[in-house]
């Protein structure tokens, strides 16, 4: 189980609340996995992710946390569960994913802590005029040692945050705008726009319940907005 809010040195909690709407938001082709709203997503669980095979837009259940595909072993302290947007082509573990393993995360929001009077509090972050949004991802394939199965795992891309997320965090999900969603699923080449910071205007935060703390911690009371004792914005 994941706790406290120091483990979140960057995007490591986010919601999907909308599952039943992700095949028509994203034009899956295949069959889909079974997948429950969640409101309190974190790493080291199975999450949906979308990718493209053999032309066709997929949708499959994922390991958060890339193993890359050549490492012998693994300890869940060593997964990957975010990544730096602006030094993937330079990363062994994510050079070789850029051109053919590319995914999305669908989202309806995502969670960052920020220092205030001494504590550590939640906000929700979320697309004001979305129900759902696609975060950029790499995924790859992992076979344990002595297995001859594979594990599908998968991370998220991070970047600099804009400017009503930098008044709590530095660094956020790359939220891909929707005409963007295409060139990066589909690994063309000029894929470094897709990349770029979602804009602040068309975001909205509130501030959560410290329940979103434990990972045990799983309903829709945790994305709706408490009151603050003082506004920050």
């Amino acid at each position: 189980m994941v706790r406290g809010a120091q483990w979140y040195t960057m995007c490591m909690r986010y919601a999907l609340d909308r599952p039943e709407e992700v095949v028509a938001r994203f034009s899956i082709d295949g069959p889909m996995p079974g997948i429950v709203p969640r409101f309190n997503i974190a790493p080291t669980q199975e999450v949906p992710i979308i990718f493209s095979e053999k032309g066709k837009t997929c949708c499959a259940m994922a390991r958060w946390g890339l193993v890359p595909s050549w490492k012998q072993n693994a300890k869940s302290g060593e997964w990957l569960f975010n990544a730096r947007a602006e030094t993937l082509p330079e990363k062994p573990a994510f050079m070789g994913l850029l051109p053919g393993s590319r995914c999305i995360f669908p989202a309806s929001g995502f969670y960052e802590w920020k220092r205030e009077r001494g504590r550590t509090l939640p906000y929700y972050l979320y697309v004001r005029e979305a129900h759902l949004f696609g975060c950029a991802g790499l995924y790859d394939w992992w076979t344990p040692p002595g297995s001859n199965g594979k594990i599908l795992t998968c991370v998220m891309a991070t970047c600099d945050a804009n400017s009503l997320i930098q008044k709590i965090h530095g660094r956020m999900p790359v939220i891909l705008a929707r005409p963007l969603e295409e060139i990066w699923l589909r690994g063309e080449e000029g894929y470094l726009p897709t990349l770029e910071t979602y804009p602040a205007e068309e975001m909205g935060c509130h501030r959560v319940d410290e329940r979103v703390n434990s990972s045990a911690d799983d309903d829709p009371g945790l994305i709706r907005p408490v009151e603050a004792d003082h506004r920050w914005w």
